[in-house]
């Protein structure tokens, strides 16, 4: 991958929004495949609801 591919993905991951969205969607996923799908679905979806926070107390 070339250097603004990389800088991309870090920016996702370092906004304020979409970070905690990204990361709650990637913590919901990979829970799925765990025995532990049912905590890690509540991680995920406050990772998620955390994000959408950030996102309406922005507008």
């Amino acid at each position: 991958m070339s250097n603004s591919e990389k800088d991309g993905w870090k920016a996702v991951f370092k906004s304020k929004i979409l970070g905690p969205m990204c990361i709650g969607f990637i913590i919901s996923i990979v829970g799925m495949f765990t025995p532990y799908e049912y905590e890690l679905g509540f991680v995920g979806l406050g990772m998620v609801v955390i994000g959408f926070y950030f996102w309406f107390s922005e507008m």
